[in-house]
């Protein structure tokens, strides 16, 4: 045999007391002349952890390891170096590779502050690529803001200040033997008992008592992730105001787009719309649900709009922003509600391609007339483009006391500033009024 250079060894049986993990794996790569590099790649990323391990080895006539070989075993006290300088620590677990495949059981570890357990995890080898499939979970931990700088910020622009949560997640990943990841599905069950983000917008013009930290609490949120796709579907309570709301949300993120849908509802908070002179009755049931679609940097549209106060309504079709937040286009739009002066307003605005017409029974054009004509001249830039505006309203009030029947005519708009006018009205059966603003170049005259 021995001058046939045969190899007589056919089965290696190993059974090893506690050693150090990156040994076992300097050992297989020196026996192993395929897959050098990826071990070499694991060896550095192992900075600690002992094995107990079964190995069964079996050999051709050549000498080498054939694939049905058996390690199986359990690893005490990893750490894993990761490429952003941090580590996962505290690994624990029970192990069996067989037949290329891996199954990994009862796996313990620990990534910045946070505590994980999985009861198992699957390697399967199809050859050209490896599926990883199994579950992760985390029992409630409360973070602080330090840590989640380091977790959230190179995700989201948002400032955390602490989260109180616990998880439950399941996953699958397709990676081929580059170590590029092909393809992965994550589902995440997140209870979210506490949540603090500081407050970067200012938006107290519709939410007066808006405070500097906005909270959550007792939200239950499913995420799934897979590639090209995210949605984030979950309900629970929101501290903006002084009471908690409560709150129902799903976002589904499709490459660069988001569809989004949100129903909240006010305890006991108000809010305000002053260009319509409204505020709400914070005693009433108050609700505001949308649904829309952003693309980053390109628009946000709204598709509806509902807000509710008690009897008071606002309903809006297709409104249109462009990228910085400007009003481009809204199709339709109806309103039932009693303003701050105790006014009726019920009007609807649809589009009908040459200009908005804005109809209906009674509407208080007061606080209008103040802010466009008599009031602050400076350019507020709500609308992105250019538009005309015909009017056909039953009363008018054009103070708290004053009122006009039948108002008819137009106003076009340059700029966001009105640059040609043509109104008339009653104020009894044998008054009128009209209004008229003519532009010409820089002048602008007005009659009334």
């Amino acid at each position: 045999d021995l001058l046939n250079k045969k190899f007589l060894l056919s089965n290696l049986f190993i059974s090893t007391k506690s050693v150090k993990l990156k040994d076992v794996i300097a050992f297989f790569r020196a026996i192993k002349k395929d897959n050098k590099t990826q071990l070499y790649i694991l060896e550095n990323f192992i900075s600690k952890g002992y094995l107990i391990a079964d190995v069964n080895l079996n050999f051709d006539k050549q000498g080498k390891i054939k694939d049905n070989f058996k390690v199986s075993g359990y690893i005490k006290d990893g750490s894993i170096n990761l490429l952003n300088k941090r580590k996962i620590d505290r690994v624990d677990l029970i192990f069996e590779t067989k037949n290329k495949n891996v199954n990994i059981e009862d796996l313990k570890f620990s990534y910045e502050k946070i505590n994980f357990t999985s009861k198992k995890i699957e390697f399967i080898n199809h050859g050209k690529f490896v599926n990883i499939e199994g579950q992760i979970n985390n029992d409630e931990v409360n973070l602080s803001e330090k840590i989640l700088s380091n977790l959230v910020d190179p995700l989201f622009n948002i400032s955390f200040k602490n989260i109180k949560f616990d998880s439950e997640n399941k996953f699958f990943l397709k990676i081929n033997n580059k170590f590029k990841i092909k393809d992965y599905e994550i589902k995440s069950l997140l209870n979210i008992n506490e949540l603090t983000i500081k407050n970067d917008v200012n938006i107290k013009n519709i939410f007066p008592n808006l405070q500097s930290e906005i909270k959550a609490k007792n939200h239950k949120t499913e995420i799934i992730l897979k590639k090209d796709n995210l949605s984030i579907n979950g309900n629970g309570d929101f501290l903006v105001q002084k009471n908690y709301d409560q709150t129902k949300y799903k976002i589904n993120k499709i490459k660069d787009q988001y569809l989004f849908n949100l129903d909240y509802m006010f305890a006991e908070n108000p809010v305000n719309f002053d260009f319509l002179n409204y505020k709400s009755d914070d005693k009433l049931k108050t609700s505001l649900k949308f649904s829309g679609k952003f693309v980053k940097d390109k628009f946000l549209n709204l598709e509806k709009i509902k807000f509710e106060n008690g009897s008071d309504f606002i309903g809006i079709d297709n409104l249109e922003l462009t990228k910085d937040f400007r009003i481009s286009n809204i199709k339709s739009a109806n309103f039932n509600y009693t303003d701050k002066q105790n006014k009726k307003n019920i009007f609807q605005i649809k589009d009908n391609k040459e200009s908005y017409v804005i109809s209906g029974k009674v509407f208080n054009a007061s606080k209008l007339i103040d802010d466009l004509i008599f009031g602050d001249s400076k350019n507020e830039n709500f609308f992105s483009q250019n538009f005309n505006l015909d009017i056909d309203i039953k009363e008018v009030y054009l103070h708290d006391k004053h009122i006009v029947y039948d108002a008819k005519g137009y106003l076009k708009f340059k700029e966001n500033n009105i640059f040609d006018a043509n109104l008339t009205s009653q104020f009894n059966q044998n008054e009128k009024i009209s209004f008229t603003i003519i532009s010409d170049n820089d002048q602008k005259v007005t009659t009334l």
